[in-house]
């Protein structure tokens, strides 16, 4: 998230390498009645980009996940409940680890990844485990556990990303 020039409202920044243009024009999609201009390529990065104007739609999403330019874990996740969120965070943030599956939540504190972890105990059923990563925690997503992942991405999970959980 980005802050407009008056630190007022927010604004979304979308950016991938170029082997993922299908992903950025498919979230171009989700958002594009808040953006000006369809995602351009970036010669110099080799990626393609959009970003929306800023509005106080999406500057909920700032406060909700940015406390004193920290992200945090919300204390209400009940949204990682959606079977979309948790396919859109793991085409994202998410890589195949051996044959099991992690999602990347270095950025959290350790009481955040523990909540994580419990969250996923509790609502999805799945056993998965933190492991260090440079010092900070990862969410681990076992082989035991890699047929319930898949159930829970559903359908979500564009074609792609598939080789993340193969």
């Amino acid at each position: 998230m980005i802050a407009n020039s008056s630190n007022t409202n927010y604004r979304l920044q979308i950016e991938h390498c170029s082997k993922q243009k299908d992903y950025v024009w498919w979230k171009y999609e989700i958002f594009k009645d808040f953006v000006l201009s369809p995602p351009k390529y970036q010669q110099r990065t080799d990626s393609w980009k959009f970003r929306t104007m800023s509005h106080v739609e999406l500057s909920v999403f700032h406060m909700m996940f940015y406390q004193k330019g920290r992200k945090i874990l919300p204390r209400n996740i009940d949204f990682l409940g959606d079977a979309l969120v948790n396919a859109v965070w793991f085409m994202d943030d998410g890589g195949k680890l051996g044959k099991g599956c992690l999602l990347n939540i270095q950025n959290f504190t350790d009481s955040e990844a523990f909540r994580l972890r419990d969250f996923f105990k509790r609502r999805f059923i799945m056993s998965v485990t933190l492991q260090r990563n440079k010092g900070h925690f990862r969410l681990y997503i076992p082989v035991s556990q890699h047929a319930k992942w898949i159930d829970l991405l559903g359908n979500n999970l564009r074609d792609e990303f598939r080789y993340k959980v193969l």
